[in-house]
């Protein structure tokens, strides 16, 4: 509404005073502007305000009498001005072209804006920092433009001290502490001799370190780590493929994203997509695995939080660990698995054989080439708390893992001695 008087306001000063015919030029006439800060006195005149203007390039033209008038018609202007509820440097922005351009060059000077808290993630010492905020010290504009205009209106100059105010930071210490705490830690272990199993667990776990996950912003295991190829840095290790143990790249890349869900779920996080493996897996509880396949099964975290969030995580000693950061949980949450139903393994598979991966293999001698393992039914649970009570319990997954057949691979060829 006040744009619109404005220019309804421009528009009668240019009926007002402009002649049939007029340049399109702006006029200094002599006027001084002296402004004082703590550190400098500024003291210029309107023909030098001039000189970081662009004339050309000014929008109104039909203001001629307005900004090119006499001190007495500028002074006029400046009081229907006033009536029309203008603020003060409103007026003076119009009445003086390159004013509000010089003040903006002081307040560069002059001012000291404060410095907000900042949360930082070390990725070498895995910890997060919160900096310190600064306090700090900015011209009062609106005051520096009001005794501007009234030295304006009593005299022929414009003559201030500028005043600072105290600018707080928007965020400080005390308040980004809060969103740098520790929502959740959850760890995971493996065997650190098995080299090409644990070489993809770091691997996999690297691309999510110090990752910050945006308010509704989802997270996707695959994305985040890419196909999980030679290429990429993963080496063959055992995966399950069709209810069976086999080689593959990426072998144990199942144990880093279910780290992350559980850690997730910890967390409370929204969780988007997640899938079991076919068989129970021995590094973590029933019904809290994510199986992951490039092309077929992701897992898919939400920030289901109006705050960012920090990943922590890595692998390390035969440890695989995740941590989210940001606003401490309302509940501690727990997790709770359920068996509801042990179904018995088919009988241990034994074959015989006089070489086993193209060596030979000894009558006496034999390899467990797989373990048999129960099928299980099974249930998770979370578990919320507040100040060690139980508040509410939340079913989030039925899971049916399948048996599986061990096998044996015994010796058949006989040892000769001369």
């Amino acid at each position: 509404m006040k744009r619109l008087v404005m220019i309804i306001f421009i528009f009668f000063i240019g009926v007002f005073f402009v002649p049939q015919n007029f340049n399109i030029s702006v006029y200094a006439h002599g006027i001084n502007i002296n402004i004082k800060s703590p550190q400098n006195d500024y003291n210029f005149s309107d023909s030098e305000m001039l000189k970081d203007i662009d004339i050309n390039n000014i929008k109104v033209p039909l203001n001629r009498h307005a900004r090119n008038g006499t001190i007495t018609e500028k002074k006029k202007v400046a009081r229907l001005m006033e009536k029309q509820g203008f603020s003060e440097k409103i007026i003076l922005d119009f009445l003086f072209v390159g004013l509000e351009n010089k003040i903006q060059k002081i307040e560069k000077e002059v001012s000291v804006h404060a410095i907000d808290s900042t949360i930082i993630y070390d990725k070498f010492a895995k910890k997060i920092f919160v900096t310190d905020s600064y306090q700090g010290e900015i011209i009062d504009e609106n005051l520096l433009y009001k005794t501007l205009y009234e030295s304006f209106k009593k005299g022929n100059k414009l003559d201030a001290t500028i005043k600072l105010k105290k600018e707080l930071p928007k965020l400080n210490k005390s308040d980004a502490k809060k969103f740098a705490a520790r929502k959740s830690k959850f760890t995971t272990y493996f065997d650190a001799n098995n080299v090409s199993r644990s070489n993809n667990i770091c691997e996999a776990l690297k691309a999510f370190d110090g990752k910050i996950l945006m308010p509704n912003e989802e997270l996707s295991f695959n994305k985040t780590t890419g196909v999980r190829n030679a290429e990429n840095g993963y080496l063959p290790a055992k995966i399950i493929s069709n209810g069976k143990y086999i080689e593959g790249y990426g072998g144990g890349v199942c144990q880093a994203s279910t780290t992350l869900y559980n850690s997730a779920l910890l967390a409370g996080l929204e969780i988007v997509e997640v899938h079991q493996h076919s068989l129970k897996v021995g590094y973590i509880d029933a019904s809290f695995d994510a199986m992951v396949s490039i092309g077929n099964s992701d897992l898919r975290i939400k920030n289901n939080n109006s705050y960012p969030l920090i990943i922590s995580s890595g692998a390390t000693n035969g440890m695989a660990s995740v941590a989210f950061y940001g606003k401490e949980n309302e509940y501690e949450i727990r997790r709770k698995s359920e068996i509801v139903k042990v179904i018995d393994a088919p009988k241990t598979e034994i074959e015989s054989a006089q070489y086993y991966k193209n060596l030979p293999l000894y009558v006496g001698q034999q390899i467990v080439e797989n373990v048999s393992h129960n099928g299980i039914i099974s249930n998770g649970y979370l578990e919320y708390y507040k100040t060690n009570k139980l508040v509410k319990v939340l079913k989030i997954r039925s899971n049916q893992y399948s048996p599986s057949a061990g096998k044996i691979v015994v010796g058949a060829m006989e040892q000769f001695t001369i």
